[in-house]
């Protein structure tokens, strides 16, 4: 159970050092996203729901793709590479924007991503860190 998520990419792949892109293809992509704490980092879990390859084609022979290998090797390159790559950006960045605003400070507790009004929102309960309770605790019963 997590969010669910669509999104459009694209994608551009070259081979040597043609200026052009030797494969383009466009994306629509729906991923199913759950999130965990530990160690003070946020980490994304994704699993796919639908990859779907809305355009492919090789630019230097001006063609498109319609082979059905040609664009499974597409799908399963954005399943094992693509969303993988985008998940592992996004939970460093959004790790360093909850260090940012203090989140590091606090024990993070069962953290949920929700789409909520065309945003991706993080929820999640703060713990107060056990070690500044007790010393809080003593210094106010001394």
């Amino acid at each position: 159970m997590g969010t669910s998520i669509w999104a459009q990419a694209a994608g551009e792949l070259y081979c040597g050092s043609q200026n052009k892109p030797t494969l383009f293809f466009q994306t629509n992509v729906t991923i199913d996203v759950t999130a965990s704490y530990a160690d003070k980092k946020l980490f994304l879990h994704g699993k796919p729901q639908e990859i779907f390859v809305v355009r492919a084609e090789l630019p230097p022979q001006n063609q498109r793709i319609y082979d059905e290998a040609q664009i499974e090797f597409i799908r399963e390159a954005v399943d094992k590479i693509g969303i993988p790559k985008v998940l592992s950006v996004l939970q460093v960045e959004i790790t360093r924007l909850m260090d940012k605003q203090g989140a590091n400070l606090f024990d993070i507790i069962n953290p949920e991503v929700l789409h909520q009004e065309g945003y991706v929102v993080t929820h999640m309960d703060f713990g107060f860190p056990h070690h500044l309770l007790v010393d809080f605790l003593k210094r106010t019963l001394q």
